[in-house]
């Protein structure tokens, strides 16, 4: 399809897919997919397993080791040095019957080169992609998944499950778990593995660190910086206490310096103790974004999860005493500061997912954030933008967008996560930029079919947001397949009958 200035289109063939002649047909194909490899060149996958490269003698065939094609799905393609490269999914190995194993996924990148295919490396998981995007600067896949993938020939990691005498109770309001009955001359309990606890707030964000309790405020040396933290206390006597120190440290994002400040307690709750508490109170300085974790990945600290103070913990638990006290088995998890109970039941608003980068050379995964949810993702468009997401926050959703190896906080959409919350038929929920949130509805069912735009301010505040709501899918256009924005404000929509074209939208 070409679109000229006046947005009428017309269409001219530039291939068709080779139909194959079989009295089976495979239920595990996928949809054909054509991507841009660059200007003028394509990259065909008809979904069976075949992949095509149009005005060229170029094709490929992936199979197994039985020499049948492999269906599999087109995620992305990019030119390297060595040819160009593929990113697909595809089915694991099919679960015995008789077995309780569950099917599992493979992400795989395929190198194609001269009518010759070669996978590069593969990555399982028992769930296939929210969302797959490309980091230009880095060379990483960011992929947002239920679950994380892991190399093919390796088990998914198992998280431990702890023992009755390894878990710590929660305590309940004036409850001191720290009281232990001695005798003679025992000693103060150990403290804790990790080198400090933190919570957050809207606005805010505290530290605690533990230090030996004769350590004088003169030894410690603090400069809390816009973006970076520096810390040493200065101490000739051994302790069993383990003294932070933190050189030009970076946060994981910035602070208001001027508003921020540190206080140190050699007895913080008013008895003898070999352990006094320095604590870091920090201004965030964009309110309301949340911290995955004190200091940013680049500077190689060990990732220590957030905490809720015993105190908060304890009016928590004390509210919930009453309709708890007849249930059994595990508690549930309090942790979490934006759990909803009913917008977190399936079928609701967002999908919870893990957010990792997968190198695309070598297939490494790291995760940069576990059990968030996902809004929204970046518009499919022809031009190269950052990686971009929309988080839940409460009832709003935050815009995140990778830049210079960290995710950054641009803007917020005020009770985005509210009002998606009222739709029951959605396709597809995709954001452009700061500009707009755009929720597409699938078509399937009779009264739907509608696109409801939701227009961002970017970091201005206002009180009041722009909304509009257009027809796009129906019985006579069918269900809608597929969205791309063809330039700012034009977007195509690919129904199962009619190709529909929408302008305006800025």
């Amino acid at each position: 399809m070409w679109l000229k200035a006046n947005l009428t289109s017309t269409f001219r063939k530039i291939f068709e897919i080779p139909q194959e002649v079989s009295a089976t047909k495979s239920d595990l194909a996928e949809y054909p997919v054509a991507l841009e490899i660059g200007p003028g060149r394509l990259l065909i996958s008809d979904g069976n397993g075949r992949l095509y490269i149009p005005d060229t003698e170029e094709t490929y065939e992936l199979t197994d080791k039985t020499g049948a094609l492999t269906p599999c799905r087109l995620l992305h393609v990019r030119q390297s040095a060595t040819g160009v490269e593929a990113l697909i999914t595809r089915r694991g190995p099919v679960p015995d019957p008789s077995s309780k194993d569950a099917q599992t996924y493979e992400l795989a990148v395929l190198r194609l080169n001269s009518n010759t295919i070669t996978e590069v490396w593969s990555l399982a998981g028992p769930s296939l992609p929210a969302d797959v995007q490309f980091d230009h600067t880095s060379d990483e896949y960011v992929i947002s998944s239920p679950s994380p993938f892991h190399p093919s020939t390796t088990q998914e990691p198992v998280e431990p499950t702890p023992a009755k005498d390894e878990t710590a109770p929660t305590p309940r309001a004036g409850e001191n778990l720290d009281a232990i009955h001695t005798s003679g001359n025992q000693a103060d309990p150990l403290p804790p593995a990790r080198a400090y606890s933190w919570t957050q707030t809207d606005d805010s964000v505290t530290i605690m660190l533990p230090l030996p309790s004769i350590t004088p405020k003169s030894a410690i040396r603090i400069t809390l910086g816009k973006s970076h933290l520096t810390l040493n206390v200065i101490s000739s006597a051994a302790s069993s206490i383990p003294l932070p120190k933190y050189a030009q440290c970076p946060w994981w994002a910035e602070i208001d310096p001027g508003a921020s400040i540190w206080t140190w307690e050699r007895t913080p709750d008013e008895r003898e103790s070999h352990i006094g508490l320095l604590t870091l109170h920090l201004e965030k300085k964009h309110v309301g974004t949340r911290w995955s974790h004190i200091f940013s990945q680049s500077s190689n600290e060990p990732e220590v999860p957030e905490t809720l103070d015993p105190s908060e913990l304890a009016n928590i638990r004390e509210s919930l005493e009453k309709y708890t006290s007849g249930m059994t088995g595990d508690m549930p998890s309090l942790a979490n500061p934006d759990a909803d109970e009913e917008l977190d039941a399936p079928g609701q608003v967002g999908q919870r997912v893990s957010v990792m980068r997968v190198s695309a050379h070598i297939g490494k995964v790291e995760v940069d954030q576990r059990e968030v949810s996902l809004l929204s993702s970046p518009v499919p468009s022809l031009e190269l933008e950052l990686p971009s997401l929309v988080m839940r926050r409460d009832i709003d959703g935050l815009l995140f967008t990778r830049s210079a190896s960290n995710w950054e906080h641009e803007s917020t959409y005020s009770a985005l996560s509210f009002v998606l919350a009222s739709k029951r038929d959605t396709r597809f929920v995709l954001h452009n930029k700061d500009k707009m949130v755009l929720a597409f509805e699938s078509g399937s069912t009779y009264g739907t079919g509608n696109v409801y735009i939701y227009r961002g301010h970017g970091k201005n505040k206002a009180q009041f947001s722009e909304q509009s709501v257009l027809a796009v899918a129906d019985k006579d256009n069918g269900a809608l397949l597929g969205v791309v924005m063809l330039r700012e404000g034009v977007f195509c929509c690919l129904c199962e009958r009619r190709l529909v074209v929408l302008r305006g939208t800025v």
